[in-house]
């Protein structure tokens, strides 16, 4: 959806929270938004707003997926802990994975090993030890995978044989980002 200002007319902050505003009411007018977004299915929605000096732009994405992650913690140095729920009793987190963006290549596998999942209220918990290198990648994803057998997953125990993950499924996967640690900042040599 895109808002478009008019021409010659000065924008100023207030002009595109106002069109913000506008843009946000504008997707509950359509009856087809409307029944997407009341759909029982659906569980995860995602609105992206942009705007330049001309227009406002604002995306919709609505999804069924069947993990959702309530959480992204740092326990101490080192450690992550990644918290959720799975959605669908017809899968299971089976291994968690993070990639640096520039190289592609693999940082981090965690599989059920270091897994912990409550059968009986559905939560889940990673524990990710990330290595000493961790701290040099900038930008990275993490991607959930899932297996359509839940009942063979031995969460907490050392598996003899990992599984593939070429027969997981890719449920989802989030971008991160590293902003610089303010520690190391020289604060005194800020203008603002």
């Amino acid at each position: 959806m895109t808002l478009q200002f008019e021409q010659g007319v000065d924008i100023k902050e207030s002009s595109v929270i106002e069109a913000f505003q506008q843009a946000g009411y504008l997707l509950m007018e359509s009856t087809e938004e409307n029944r997407v977004l009341m759909d029982e299915k659906n569980n995860h929605i995602g609105i992206g707003v942009s705007s330049n000096q001309s227009q406002v732009v604002l995306v919709l994405v609505v999804a069924n997926k069947h993990i959702c992650v309530t959480s992204n913690t740092q326990e101490d140095e080192g450690r992550v802990m990644v918290r959720g729920l799975m959605l669908n009793e017809e899968f299971g987190l089976n291994l968690v994975t993070v990639t640096d963006l520039d190289t592609k290549q693999e940082v981090l596998s965690v599989g059920p090993e270091k897994i912990t999942f409550d059968r009986k209220s559905k939560e889940y918990t990673v524990q990710m030890d990330l290595p000493d290198a961790f701290n040099a990648y900038r930008r990275f994803y993490v991607d959930m995978h899932l297996s359509t057998n839940p009942e063979s997953i031995a969460y907490g125990r050392i598996k003899a044989e990992k599984v593939a993950k070429r027969k997981l499924k890719l449920e989802q996967r989030f971008y991160c980002r590293k902003f610089p640690d303010l520690s190391v900042i020289d604060l005194e040599s800020l203008v603002f």
